[in-house]
């Protein structure tokens, strides 16, 4: 699909994500290449949560929905409550990884957006350690709302694991400002959020 799109990817970089199995993949969203990549990428026995709108994604969409991955309604707090419950017991109970991304939805202009902290209320509840997986120039390959692409070079990193062990749900809106903080530092200048 990264050919198709146009996408020139760098090598090694589903590799790199297959040698911290088990963990939870964290990357930033700007486009769908970005679900793309991560699904090609991901090792064996990976699980992601994305929002159901993701069904009506042309042919992708029902892939995902049939393979069994979770679908979550963000809009309705019992509903991501139910769904995030079902990834923490899906990935403990068969020893899998998981995939989110924690904006919630696509950047329309690239830059970061503010995460949410479902990817930590899964690392407090597994303990997996939190993989970031930094993409950048997806969203000018493959623009929100358009079905057209372009040749662009797509930049994928895949950041060093961090330890959750001694994570602690007291601290939480601090874990997500450290992680958030490993994308900003590692995101193109024209990708970082911009000052409030």
């Amino acid at each position: 699909m990264a050919t198709l799109a146009g996408a020139r990817l760098p090598r090694g970089f589903s590799k790199r994500m297959r040698g911290a199995h088990p963990a939870i993949y964290v990357f930033n969203h700007t486009s769908y290449l970005d679900n793309f990549l991560a699904s090609g990428a991901a090792p064996l026995a990976t699980v992601a949560m994305a929002q159901n709108g993701t069904i009506w994604v042309p042919f992708f969409g029902h892939l995902y929905a049939l393979s069994g991955q979770i679908l979550v309604n963000r809009k309705e707090r019992r509903a991501a409550a139910d769904a995030l419950r079902e990834l923490i017991e899906t990935t403990q109970a068969m020893g899998m990884s998981a995939m989110l991304w924690p904006e919630g939805g696509r950047s329309i202009d690239g830059r970061l957006r503010p995460f949410k902290r479902g990817f930590v209320h899964l690392a407090l509840a597994t303990r997996l350690p939190i993989v970031p997986i930094v993409v950048s120039n997806a969203h000018r390959c493959w623009t929100k709302g358009s079905f057209f692409t372009r040749f662009a070079h797509v930049g994928v990193q895949v950041l060093p694991p961090i330890c959750t062990r001694n994570w602690s749900l007291k601290s939480i809106n601090q874990h997500v400002a450290e992680v958030q903080a490993q994308f900003v530092a590692a995101l193109p200048a024209d990708q970082k959020p911009l000052e409030p």
